[in-house]
């Protein structure tokens, strides 16, 4: 009698530990999942000062690059990095826009289960100019003009 109560506990004991085992070892369809995906780092600095671009906005754009539901968006941080979890390995089109600065656009294969890339902005020719002084422009006030301060 011992025998019969003892088996169906031992049965569904195992039966128990290999439904937790299962659930604890990825099996083949989601170990794939994760070979197949990425994490992507994009570091954004200036070119010309080597200082970090921080609030630059990142895309990244996979399969049909003109899908935007194919796409992530993020902004650099204090630090100049956007970091992009998940993103399906292989070629992506990355873009990065800033204000005053030129809008950069690359295509990267990305291979690795974490991968970091370094882009380094122009800034705009338009956006900083110097002053020069202008020869043609009168200093002293025109004849005639009233020069003496308001009354008050």
């Amino acid at each position: 009698m011992v025998k019969s109560i003892l088996l169906p506990v031992v049965l569904a004991s195992s039966a128990l530990l290999a439904s937790v085992f299962q659930l604890l070892t990825p099996n083949d369809a989601d170990s794939s999942k994760k070979a197949e995906t990425a994490t992507l780092i994009v570091r954004t600095e200036d070119k010309k000062t080597n200082q970090i671009v921080v609030s630059a906005e990142v895309t990244v754009r996979w399969g049909d690059f003109n899908d935007e539901h194919l796409s992530r968006h993020n902004s650099t941080l204090e630090t100049g990095l956007a970091t992009f979890a998940r993103i399906p390995r292989g070629k992506v089109r990355i873009q990065v826009v800033k204000h005053d600065f030129e809008t950069f656009t690359c295509l990267y294969t990305i291979k690795k289960a974490e991968e970091a890339i370094w882009i380094q902005l122009d800034i705009k020719p338009d956006a900083m100019k110097e002053c020069v002084a202008q020869p043609s422009i009168p200093v002293s006030p025109p004849p005639g003009a009233n020069t003496s301060p308001p009354h008050i």
